[in-house]
């Protein structure tokens, strides 16, 4: 039997497991027979060994180089790293559907194990139902794997001596990371809309969902975001434009559920605290699930080009009919629960926390709405009016659309920590806000004097705001905690996020993305560029700098091909600053496909960006790139900071860790 056979075998028992395990979770919820929930069990573990065996089949045929797998010789060769054949899984469209289906029942199993000890509860219990959800899309996934894509099994009759292997942009260690961590947060998304809908079908629509659920979300948000930065960086490192967030339609889909996953993490704090938004937040999770199925619809089905989808098409279908029939059955059972989701509060006042943190909400959903509007809308102006009435949307309807609401945004990030629950008092109101609005009033002024940009100074001064903001909370409460315990400021710093890892996260978690918005204010704003064609020795200018090639070094990489390195030195006022080697290597073995290999110095104030367009033939004049991109430092450093602080806001906090620790666990013999 050879690892095809084998593969082809476990994904047919996989598709087959994965549909009886769907059927007697939810029959077994339905006619109250708790050995059809245990068996539902024991199957979501055997579906996920089937997965396991036949997605090793396919990584083994990549690691041998088994080029008589025609999966392999398309995605694999042997002249790149070895490393690469991992990310050569997900490189296809049969093997990312693989991965997203082992991730899946990860998550299912991982589900099961974080509440065993509500198995076999009857109608009332969640997590049969929960397997039902998670099982049934699993069976979708293992169906498109296969019936509609093309075979990750079949054998070529005559084994070519290499592959062709992965693109060249694709050779980057960033790529064995981006893709794996976007899966992970479209994936992890499933598990709390799975309890959602269990919640719906059973009836338990308080908040016990949530509370369940919580650091689901987080974990989905966290890698999505990962995912999100990580992409970022590859595009600016790696495509040679000078940019890192094109608005390009699957950027685009990537950061729809991160924008509606941020409203959700938001919003359930109001329902925990005060018993509202409790259809809202129905919303919103069903939106945000349903927006990842939408992101992997843009991603494989080929409807759009662009630089990250696949071009496989014929799957377009089967996903619009998912997303439909989801968003369908969802509607349906929130429409019957409506009477058990009333709010048992109002807002008493727009000055509270919760009208402050309902205000982020809606501008995250109008953001996520109108990127979500911008771009389907080609897909809609060719279905109406055919191909030759397609409309092009590119990045300045993005930024004009989306950059007025991000400044209110920030706004309500900074005065939100600092209202008080339902009514906030006017001596509130002046103690906390007036010196977070005075320093973002004197960046503003000093801003606008310094660079006669008034958007530029705007945004500043809002980002000093939340930046002003965060400091004070944790000024304040470390001061709380050190004339408390007598602590040293450090320990008791540390102590005061100990403490509450929810609400100091979130704090840090606000700080790296005025960081971000910093970093990209500057480098959209107020970034200048130069494309010319200059000879060596012959200086171009760029603001108030100036390029000057003084060499061209060619080399031949074996297997690969002729690759160019241009040297440049980067001067201002006269003086040196630095000099960089920006190349371009044409890939002979992928069609003569260039890549630009970046020349980069990169500082907190800007960064020098040389991109090496094209020599001339006789190796005396190069086309050159430069750009010169203020604070975009901030935004690698920004999303750093974020993502401490979703690890800190995630990871439980001293009570939390001393509960578990003292409170017993007599769930596993319920569970047996």
């Amino acid at each position: 039997m050879t690892e095809t056979d084998l593969g082809h075998i476990s994904a047919m028992l996989a598709l087959a497991c994965a549909a009886y395990t769907a059927v007697a979770a939810a029959a077994g919820a339905r006619l109250r027979r708790p050995g059809l929930v245990r068996s539902a069990t024991r199957g979501v573990i055997a579906t996920g060994g089937l997965i396991v065996l036949m997605t090793g089949a396919l990584l083994y045929a990549l690691w041998t180089h088994d080029f008589a797998v025609k999966y392999v010789a398309q995605y694999s060769n042997l002249e790149v790293p070895r490393v690469f054949d991992l990310s050569s899984l997900w490189a296809g469209q049969a093997g990312s559907l693989m991965f997203w289906c082992l991730l899946l029942n990860l998550f299912a199993a991982l589900a099961l194990w974080q509440n065993r000890g509500r198995l076999g509860g009857g109608t009332q219990a969640l997590m049969p139902w929960v397997i039902a959800v998670l099982m049934g899309f699993q069976v979708f996934f293992l169906g498109l794997i296969n019936f509609v894509v093309e075979s990750p099994w079949v054998r070529l009759p005559v084994p070519p001596a290499d592959g062709q292997g992965l693109m060249p942009l694709l050779q980057n260690p960033t790529m064995l990371i981006h893709p794996p961590m976007l899966y992970l947060g479209y994936v992890a998304y499933s598990v709390p809309f799975a309890f959602a809908m269990a919640a719906l079908i059973t009836g338990r629509v308080g908040d016990e969902w949530i509370q369940t659920t919580r650091r689901w979300v987080l974990l989905a948000w966290f890698f999505n975001g990962c995912g999100l930065l990580l992409g970022a960086n590859w595009a600016y490192n790696e495509l040679g434009w000078g940019g890192y967030w094109a608005w390009d339609p699957v950027e685009n889909v990537a950061l729809l559920p991160w924008l509606t996953g941020t409203a959700f993490l938001h919003s359930i704090l109001i329902q925990q605290r005060r018993g509202m938004l409790k259809i809202w937040n129905m919303v919103l999770i069903i939106a945000t699930f349903c927006l990842t199925l939408f992101g992997t619809f843009m991603n494989r089905s080929g409807i759009e080009s662009s630089v990250h989808a696949f071009e496989t098409r014929g799957l377009g279908v089967p996903f619009i009919t998912l997303i439909c029939v989801t968003l369908l059955g969802a509607a349906i059972l929130l429409y019957r629960r409506l009477p058990g989701l009333s709010a048992t509060n109002r807002i008493d006042s727009i000055f509270s926390r919760e009208s402050a943190f309902l205000a982020n909400n809606l501008l995250l959903v109008g953001i996520a709405f109108a990127v979500f509007w911008g771009t389907i809308y080609p897909i809609l102006s060719v279905a109406l009016r055919g191909p030759s009435g397609q409309v092009t949307v590119g990045a300045p309807f993005f930024n004009r659309v989306t950059g007025p609401l991000f400044l209110p945004l920030l706004l309500f990030m900074a005065a939100g920590p600092l209202l008080s629950w339902r009514k906030a008092s006017t001596e509130n109101l002046r103690r906390n806000l007036l010196r977070p609005l005075v320093a973002a009033a004197l960046v503003v002024v000093g801003s606008f004097v310094a660079l006669g940009s008034l958007s530029a100074a705007l945004s500043f001064g809002v980002c000093a705001a939340v930046v002003f903001t965060v400091g004070m909370e944790f000024y304040r409460g470390t001061r709380v905690k050190r004339r408390a315990t007598g602590y040293s400021w450090l320990r008791a710093l540390v102590h005061l996020v100990d403490s509450n890892h929810a609400r100091y996260g979130g704090y840090l978690v606000h700080l790296g993305i005025a960081l971000v918005a910093l970093g990209v204010t500057g480098s959209t704003l107020l970034k200048v560029e130069n494309q010319a064609t200059v000879r060596l020795g012959q200086s171009m200018t760029v603001g108030e700098y100036r390029a000057t090639p003084v060499r061209v070094t060619p080399r031949t990489i074996a297997g690969v091909g002729p690759q160019w390195t241009a040297t440049v030195q980067i001067t201002k006022g006269g003086h040196p600053v630095t000099t960089l080697q920006p190349g371009l290597i044409l890939y002979q073995n992928q069609g003569n496909q260039p890549v630009s290999v970046i020349g980069l110095r990169s500082t907190p104030l800007q960064d020098i960006y040389v991109t090496l367009v094209q020599p001339s033939s006789d190796l005396k004049t190069v086309r050159l790139h430069v750009l010169i991109n203020p604070l975009l430092w901030w935004v690698w450093a920004g999303g750093l900071v974020v993502i401490l602080g979703g690890i800190v806001a995630f990871t439980p906090n001293a009570r939390e860790r001393r509960a578990a620790v003292t409170v017993p666990a007599p769930a596993a013999a319920v569970a047996r």
